[in-house]
């Protein structure tokens, strides 16, 4: 593994320990691995020994290609970032602008600096790459269990990076 793969894993490790001890009885696991195969092997080489695959009742539908992947990564990452202080009743504060519109503060590039600072360590994996980025999109169990996952690949032609989100509880 590169030095970018570990420092990037161990930020998401970072990130996953704080949620973990936010979040009581869920517990997060965050991490990015590099598949040497093509877009069409990824989801089934990743997820024939992830977290996902205890859970045989959800379905993989197929990857659903994002338009804009740093706007679309920075929306996921806030999501997961910041879940466990939305579920504590932990308000990190509002931004004002002079136009009127109110934002919260991890909705704010600028503010947000934990959900940027991935965006900005992965940027440098895919510079000269024609970078594809996916989402995976799954048929969720309905009440079966605690768990979320999320899941995005980065096609950049003879390899594929995978984020991975996961919530156990």
């Amino acid at each position: 593994m590169n030095s970018e793969l570990i420092r990037i894993n161990g930020y998401l490790e970072a990130l996953s320990n704080i949620n973990t001890l936010l979040g009581n009885c869920y517990g997060h696991q965050y991490k990015f691995v590099e598949l040497n195969v093509n877009i069409n092997e990824a989801v089934r080489e990743f997820n024939k020994n992830s977290d996902l695959s205890d859970h045989k009742y959800v379905e993989i539908v197929g990857l659903d290609e994002l338009e804009s992947w740093e706007d679309s990564l920075f929306a996921v990452c806030t999501y997961w970032f910041f879940s466990m202080f939305k579920m504590r009743n932990i308000v990190l504060g509002e931004i004002h602008y002079t136009d009127g519109k109110v934002v919260s503060m991890e909705n704010d590039k600028m503010y947000n600096r934990v959900s940027e600072q991935l965006i900005t360590m992965l940027r440098p994996l895919f510079l000269g790459s024609n970078v594809r980025v996916y989402q995976l999109t799954t048929n969720p169990p309905k009440g079966e269990d605690e768990f979320e996952w999320e899941q995005i690949y980065f096609d950049v032609g003879s390899k594929v990076f995978v984020l991975d989100f996961y919530q156990w509880g």
